[in-house]
């Protein structure tokens, strides 16, 4: 007579490699660190696109302002810029930790960095580069 089933040590087995597999698995498919922080530098990247398209048409310098807690949009005179929607001055606070650079970018009518260097800013794990000659923003 032949019994369907386990047996108690390939219970035991099962039980024991689920546990290993959930110790180092499931912790890197709930851990939301890395998606705030890819957002996050989605947004800042939208921003500083946003200061240089300013300075391009609008025939004024432009620049944006990234502190570890918020970043701000305002021309190079000081004066805020409204969000594209007209709600409110293109700023954002979000929290701490994240952002692990203070950098000002200042763009020039032609869209450039100035000082015409390269810039980066740190959402450990990524870096927001900003190009030396075009002013172009991206995440590497």
């Amino acid at each position: 007579m032949k019994s369907l089933g386990f047996t108690f040590v390939e219970l035991i087995v099962v039980i024991l490699l689920i546990g290993i597999l959930s110790a180092f698995v499931a912790p890197r498919f709930f851990d939301d660190d890395t998606f705030k922080a890819r957002g996050l530098a989605d947004e800042i990247v939208t921003a500083i696109r946003h200061a240089q398209r300013l300075s391009m048409t609008r025939g004024q310098n432009h620049e944006i302002i990234i502190t570890t807690s918020s970043y701000t949009v305002r021309r190079s005179d000081g004066t805020n810029v409204r969000h594209p929607d007209g709600s409110a001055t293109f700023s954002k606070t979000f929290p701490p930790n994240l952002v692990t650079t203070n950098k000002t970018i200042d763009f020039d009518q032609l869209g450039r960095p100035i000082p015409n260097s390269q810039e980066s800013i740190e959402i450990p794990p990524f870096t927001i580069t900003v190009e030396q000659e075009t002013g172009y923003a991206h995440i590497n």
